[in-house]
């Protein structure tokens, strides 16, 4: 009776290491926000973007809490100097051209890395939430990538933009409405990547 005690108690134990084993080995495998081809994960990846858009939208309130700051008549000329990505509307279209526009969009999203660095410069008191919300944008610009691998290869971000230092802030009033300006303009510009992502997956 001692040795089918000591024989069952064995079989336990092993089983509960090898349930042990199985359950660190799934816990410990990489989650990835898309997969190449999969329409799921395309929808999650829009998700994603639904959600730096309202993280967007609560610092955007709270920076237009400054009275006047957003109906301001120097936005016009300021918002064309500050040069912000924008989506064009062959990406919003159901005639979605992914050679093109999945390309331009992960360019677009770390473009904006140099505009968010400015956000947590300018919003002291917000930092941490913009630095969710810059983190959220690179795994989001990895995504997409990851998205359609063969289709581009990576190459250095260059443009028109103007160098962070040079952003307009020489006085309060100059870097609260920067920040307004990038913040609208984000925003916008990750409503408009969920749209664009869900059509790719048509």
């Amino acid at each position: 009776m001692a040795g089918t005690s000591f024989y069952s108690t064995s079989i336990q134990l092993s089983v509960c290491l090898a349930i042990t084993i199985l359950v660190k080995s799934v816990s410990s495998a990489p989650v990835s926000v898309a997969s190449s081809g999969d329409t799921g994960n395309k929808n999650s990846v829009a998700d994603t973007a639904k959600i730096i858009a309202e993280e967007a939208r609560e610092l955007y309130e709270e920076v237009c809490k400054t009275p006047n700051l957003c109906t301001n008549s120097m936005e016009h000329n300021l918002k064309q100097e500050l040069n912000l990505p924008q989506i064009t509307n062959r990406c919003l279209s159901k005639q979605f051209n992914k050679d093109e526009c999945l390309p331009k969009i992960h360019r677009d999203l770390l473009r904006f890395q140099k505009y968010l660095t400015f956000l947590k410069k300018a919003l002291k008191s917000e930092k941490e939430k913009v630095e969710s919300v810059q983190h959220k944008t690179k795994t989001l610009a990895e995504a997409i990538k990851n998205m359609e691998k063969n289709l581009y290869e990576e190459k250095e971000v260059t443009g028109t933009d103007i160098p962070m230092e040079n952003l307009p802030s020489k006085d309060a009033w100059s870097e609260k409405l920067t920040t307004y300006l990038i913040l609208q303009s984000f925003r916008n510009y990750m409503i408009n990547t969920s749209r664009a992502i869900r059509n790719s997956s048509g």
